[in-house]
């Protein structure tokens, strides 16, 4: 299942030696069948002093990870648009008490807490299937930091996005259409007046109370209900699944120009042509928060349909949530790397990137697309230890990923929550057991 993958993964980086890139064949295909094992378990004796090897070299992550964007890259060509999906999350690594004054702050318990950012993107399809990382910034957080008006806009973490999307757009293939996503953490007025490369537009949650056309603001707490935005005519009722009820929705959309913040000097002032899309909840059940969203787009949407496609693409922007959620403590343990400098931290933190990345295409996969044939994404062995579990032979991916996921605590039943990244972490990592029991006995009974 894995090997073909990491090959090609591998054969892109640049790390000065193809011995080195023979050998993180075999890492990433080891970190990938071992998940929930710690760095050192999962690599096993053979692999543990190539891989040491490889993250002490001095190539930087963009270069241990160009195969993995180059293969994005190939899968995102195939699509009309894609979907980006960017995200900032940290790294606690506060016990590793050696790398104290290497690593950074992470805001948190009076910057007690020391650790690792990251920020990264995730290509998605325009139906919210993930494709692959496209880009990864990994940092340490210096203390007592200058504060964010004091400092050009190329030196603040904010510029971060704005950095992404360019890196992320140069790795895709030329003229690709490409809609980059992002919370409120990216509501940064520059970011929307970026300089964007042909056929990128931007889908930010807004975060800032902003004036449009000098008439008044976006109020992201919508104390002043929009103001202008719900009092237009265009405006549409839809009932709509929110978690466990049917909510009923109403969304409202405004063209318009955003102004620049008014601290600005007046040289630099300038107006960004956006869309604003509100959708809000309207009857909430009792004490149940109303769902609110409002949404900036710097592509002109002209229909009501066109609003609905952009609320629907920044519920996909999700995905990027649960890769964060699989790679963390719950899922890859990213957290307990124990390394012993900091950018050899930083490179195992691209692998663990990478490999779940992997994870979950395999499970959205065989969510999307269940009738494709499973061998060739599992080996024969593990469709031979999943077909005895079963009962029957087991062809399909679908198929092949429900057995896996019910190895990973998956119920199974009709009224069962679809299964996850996470469940079928745990579900592969119980059948690389038992395939290594098949793999033991079969060659005990062939051995004369």
């Amino acid at each position: 299942m894995a090997d073909e993958w990491a090959s090609r993964v591998a054969a892109g980086a640049w790390l000065g030696d193809q011995r080195r890139n023979a050998s993180l064949v075999g890492i990433l295909a080891a970190l990938l069948a071992h998940r929930g094992l710690s760095w050192s378990a999962a690599l096993g004796s053979r692999l543990r002093q190539a891989a040491g090897d490889l993250v002490r070299l001095t190539c930087g992550l963009a270069d241990l990870l160009r195969g993995a964007f180059e293969y994005t890259a190939e899968l995102a060509a195939a699509c009309e648009w894609v979907i980006i999906s960017f995200d900032k999350s940290c790294f606690n690594y506060t016990g590793l008490r050696g790398l104290r004054r290497q690593l950074g702050n992470l805001g948190q318990t009076k910057g007690q807490a020391r650790g690792l950012w990251a920020l990264s993107g995730l290509v998605l399809t325009p139906q919210g299937e993930p494709l692959g990382l496209i880009h990864l910034k990994v940092w340490a957080r210096p203390d007592n930091l200058a504060p964010a008006d004091q400092r050009p806009y190329h030196e603040r973490e904010s510029y971060g996005w704005e950095e992404g999307v360019r890196a992320a757009s140069e790795r895709l293939r030329p003229g690709q259409r490409v809609l980059a996503v992002a919370d409120r953490e990216a509501d940064v007025f520059e970011f929307l007046n970026m300089a964007r490369p042909a056929g990128v537009d931007l889908l930010v949650r807004v975060a800032q109370p902003r004036r449009y056309h000098e008439e008044g603001s976006l109020d992201p707490a919508l104390a002043s209900v929009l103001q202008g935005v719900w009092q237009r005519p265009r405006a549409q009722l839809e009932r709509r699944r929110c978690g466990d009820r049917e909510a009923l929705l109403s969304l409202h959309y405004l063209r318009c120009e955003l102004c620049a913040p008014s601290k600005w000097p007046a040289a630099r002032r300038c107006r960004v042509p956006v869309t604003v899309v509100g959708v809000r909840e309207e009857h909430p059940p009792p004490g149940v928060k109303p769902l609110c969203w409002v949404l900036v787009t710097t592509r002109l949407l002209h229909t009501a349909e066109a609003a609905w496609e952009m609320v629907q693409v920044y519920g996909r922007r999700w995905r990027i949530e649960t890769l964060h959620e699989t790679i963390k403590t719950e899922g890859l343990g990213i957290e307990r790397l124990q390394l012993r400098s900091v950018s050899a931290l930083t490179l195992a933190v691209g692998l663990y990137y990478v490999v779940g990345c992997r994870a979950m295409e395999l499970c959205f996969q065989a969510r999307e697309h269940p009738d494709q044939p499973a061998l060739g994404r599992l080996d024969e062995d593990e469709l031979a230890v999943l077909a005895v579990l079963s009962g029957r032979p087991v062809v399909t991916l679908g198929e092949a990923v429900a057995q896996v996921a019910k190895l990973g605590g998956w119920e199974g039943y009709p009224s069962s929550q679809p299964y996850g990244p996470r469940t079928v972490q745990r579900g592969l990592e119980a059948l690389s057991h038992m395939v290594c029991y098949h793999r033991a006995e079969r060659a005990q009974r062939c051995d004369p």
